[in-house]
């Protein structure tokens, strides 16, 4: 298998990402591996970021993300930890399976016109494209497109604020069986095609957001903040009389959105290029990816690229860009103290580190792997004291600890 699939066996779309379960303790059969795999699952990293970050093959990665599923060991969005092994038991449908309420769902809707009303000159453009989809299909993407403009997660799954988790679910996979890219393999979409992508990634993302109670206090905070907010009251997919029509500011938005899918596959190509040992093209693919849309995951990416490189400057750029858009993660701090390390700052790598560990977002798996880095800096702090009398088994600061951090 040289390509990850859009779906997973036991989970669902590739891009969900799921959490280790609190209550679940390893057994005799968890190897290292094994439990490698596990802690790299924190909620916020897909599971395709998962599979290229561990570097085990995909094959073998699956493997073992499916073991961990059914052994009880993982949370998908939603999940609570007491409701683990009857998860395990009755696995995640997939985009692409049937579910009979839902099917029944959709064939009523698919006899609905959909009624855009006034069209922006781009959307007269693309719809009026040749492609292989028909007129209704091309217009659900439009209308969808408005609503991921919008940047309320509620409207782009067709759900009120209200919604539980059970909502979410079907609504999700609803939206994931109509968008999903693969539902037109091969088949000429014209501009519709990157579009399809981010509707699915857009829903995955909102679906995963909405499961989570903090995402979700947060999502509905942003909303509440209004037109001087981070999204606004106009997110809503409505405007101000009601009648579903987007602001002017909306062709902004979409394209914003289409910028974000294109460094979106630019970060999964120089992914794929640093696994087959192309550092420098990965590294390229990073830089334009950024330039397009400055995640911290993509920031975080690069800058574990651009440092094995031996890019020490431009790890650094990335890793304090990184820091100072995810400041309560530990898992960045830790990224800024290994570029320190490696530059031979030694001290600064140890004050971050500690800083790291007093964060209260640190899981316990992480703060293991924060203490451990912590000893060897104190350690190779301490070998640089005593001078050129030093013991030869003195801990190397940039010496590889054999561990990874999430989203790298």
């Amino acid at each position: 298998m040289s390509v990850i699939p859009q779906e997973i066996p036991d989970f669902g779309s590739s891009l969900l990402a799921p959490r280790q379960n609190p209550e679940f303790s390893p057994g005799s059969g968890f190897t290292t591996e094994d439990y490698f795999v596990w802690t790299r699952l924190d909620g916020r990293t897909s599971l395709r970021e998962v599979i290229l970050m561990v570097g085990l093959g995909i094959e073998k990665s699956i493997g073992i993300l499916r073991k961990l599923r059914r052994s009880g060991a993982v949370l998908m969005p939603g999940e609570k930890p007491g409701s683990a092994s009857r998860a395990a038991a009755a696995p995640v449908p997939s985009a692409t399976e049937k579910s009979a309420p839902v099917a029944a769902e959709r064939d009523t809707e698919d006899l609905e016109p959909v009624d855009l009303g006034a069209l922006t000159p781009d959307e007269e453009r693309t719809l009026a494209e040749d492609v292989a989809l028909e007129e209704r299909e091309k217009r659900r993407i439009i209308q969808l497109m408005r609503l991921v403009a919008g940047g309320d997660s509620f409207a782009v799954l067709g759900v009120p604020r209200t919604a539980d988790t059970r909502d979410l679910r079907r609504a999700y996979y609803r939206l994931s069986k109509e968008f999903h890219p693969d539902r037109h393999y091969k088949q000429d979409l014209g501009s519709f095609g990157p579009l399809l992508s981010v509707i699915f990634r857009t829903a995955t993302e909102a679906f995963q957001e909405l499961s989570d109670e903090e995402g979700r206090a947060a999502h509905l905070a942003a909303l509440a903040a209004g037109p001087d907010g981070s999204r606004g009251a106009r997110a809503t997919g409505q405007g101000a009389d009601g009648s579903g029509q987007m602001p002017a500011s909306r062709t902004t938005g979409q394209q914003l959105t289409a910028r974000s899918a294109q460094a979106a596959e630019l970060f999964a190509r120089g992914c794929e290029r640093e696994i087959g040992g192309d550092a420098a093209g990965a590294l390229r693919l990073f830089r334009e990816a950024i330039r397009s849309d400055a995640q911290p995951r993509y920031l975080r990416r690069a800058a574990k690229c651009a440092l094995g490189f031996g890019q020490l400057a431009e790890a650094q750029a990335y890793a304090e860009k990184a820091v100072s858009l995810r400041s309560d993660d530990a898992s960045y701090a830790r990224l800024m103290a290994d570029v320190l390390r490696a530059g031979d700052r030694l001290e600064e790598a140890e004050q971050t580190l500690e800083r790291a560990l007093e964060l209260p977002s640190t899981s316990d798996a992480l703060a293991r792997e924060l203490q451990g880095d912590l000893t060897a800096v104190r350690a190779a702090r301490s070998s640089r004291a005593q001078g050129p009398c030093a013991p030869p088994n003195s801990v190397n600061p940039n010496a590889d600890t054999g561990e990874g951090t999430p989203d790298e």
